[in-house]
């Protein structure tokens, strides 16, 4: 499906395709553009990306605490190997959207450029969720058994759009063709602590569901323990914050964002992202107890050049409220005077402390100028924008695009702090009204 000079060409992706390891199938709601051009991976077609964290959550993060709370020792890549094996992806929509903000309009605007209907879209993932179940059927045969059940293919959507395209708002439920375990949250939502909203009867059945659906995968990987139905599991409450997690709980997570982000290229605003995921991770533990402590790590998971990167960041912030409280005295009013006293306040680094600060005001000039050309209908990828700033800004035009894609990945980054900073305000509210609860209960008695 396409135009000749389509701007989407290559950006169609089918999901996993069909394997006879199968047990799980796992339903979720797009690629990001992250994935574009990853193709081969279980499948020509296919844009999942099993480096991105999201991924991640239900390949290695979450299969490892359920492995580790049933009293699994030394977790392996074999293991890790085997289980992903067992795992299949596909997504509710076929295209890769170029931003996350406006994905359904691009779908809209995909659809009706290629004369058919968002519904026909989503029906070829119908079709092959249902080509999945078929196929686990024909490669195992309608009689096999476990204990005194017959096997099925399980499948749970762990995206709320593709849950609701799928199974409405119905709950799990399993027949003599499969078994529908209906919804789990999103990887990004494991990944950062999202869970800490939800109530505790909501945790419990998480948990009670992600051990059913791995429970699936335990029974063709015997190395892969899990804890048994009668025992149950807490693993959605650890990764909500309501009770600790593991240290190997939080070594896995770190392990998954690099990952992730080793994979993800070595462009500077690219490692400064790298870097800031890290960054949140560690304040979503509470790991980090100091700037210096942050830039170790950094560096440990990375390398020095993403150290500095994010270094340059936080002097180009110190250096700004220096400034500011500069002109505030009526000084500093011309960039020219604010390098030069900047050079002359922080010594030996003075010029490093300039360069982040003038890079910042760089960021600020290239923005104001994105967003004239986009209310012309101009600049509207990221590509684009980076292309028009370098024609624009002459021959500083390439550092004047680099420091606005740096102001771009430090605004996300900024959004997630403010995200963490709220999901762990509730967090703090709920376990003030469970202590006030627990005292109340005290006291009756």
């Amino acid at each position: 499906m396409s135009i000749s000079g389509d701007e989407y060409d290559g950006f169609l992706n089918f999901g996993d395709c069909l394997s006879p390891k199968t047990e799980l199938l796992i339903i979720k709601n797009y690629a990001p553009l992250s994935c574009f051009g990853k193709m081969g991976i279980r499948g020509d077609f296919n844009l999942i990306s099993r480096s991105n964290v999201c991924i991640l959550q239900y390949l290695k993060v979450l299969p490892r605490s359920l492995y580790k709370e049933a009293g699994g020792e030394d977790w392996t890549d074999e293991l890790a190997e085997s289980i992903g094996e067992c795992i299949s992806f596909i997504d509710l929509h076929l295209l890769v959207p170029k931003k996350k903000k406006t994905y359904m309009k691009e779908i809209r605007f995909f659809a009706e450029r290629h004369n058919v209907s968002e519904l026909d879209l989503k029906l070829v993932t119908f079709i092959s969720h249902a080509m999945h179940i078929k196929y686990y059927q024909l490669v195992h045969g309608r009689d096999r058994q476990v204990g005194r059940d017959t096997k099925v293919l399980t499948v749970v959507a762990a995206s709320k759009p593709a849950h609701d395209s799928f199974f409405g708002h119905r709950d799990e439920f399993g027949n003599d063709i499969v078994n529908n375990e209906a919804r789990l949250p999103h990887g990004e939502d494991v990944a950062t602590r999202r869970l800490a909203r939800y109530p505790d009867e909501k945790l419990e059945e998480i948990s009670n569901r992600l051990l059913r659906v791995f429970t699936a995968v335990s029974e063709v990987v015997p190395a892969f323990v899990v804890p048994s139905p009668e025992d149950g599991s807490l693993i959605a409450q650890r990764f909500s914050g309501r009770i600790s997690m593991t240290e190997d709980e939080k070594l896995a997570q770190l392990e998954s964002i690099r990952e992730s982000c080793r994979k993800g290229g070595q462009k500077s605003a690219k490692m400064l992202e790298d870097a800031a995921d890290l960054v949140l991770q560690l304040m979503a533990d509470e790991v980090c107890k100091s700037f210096k402590e942050a830039l170790e790590l950094i560096e440990f998971f990375f390398s020095l050049e993403h150290r500095n990167r994010w270094e340059g960041t936080q002097m180009a912030k110190i250096a700004g409220a220096f400034v500011t409280e500069q002109q505030k005295e009526g000084k500093c009013m011309t960039t020219e005077d604010a390098l030069e006293a900047i050079t002359n306040e922080f010594g030996e680094k003075g010029k490093s402390y300039a360069n982040a600060w003038e890079g910042t005001q760089m960021a600020k000039i290239a923005g104001a100028f994105v967003t004239e050309q986009q209310k012309k209908g101009k600049c509207m990828t990221t590509e684009d924008a980076l292309e028009a700033i370098t024609n624009e800004f002459g021959e500083k035009g390439k550092s004047y695009a680099n420091a606005w894609e740096t102001g771009d990945a430090l605004s996300k980054f900024a959004d997630k702090v403010k995200a963490l900073r709220s999901n762990n305000s509730a967090l703090t509210r709920i376990k003030a009204a469970q202590q006030v609860a627990a005292k109340e209960g005290t006291e009756k008695k």
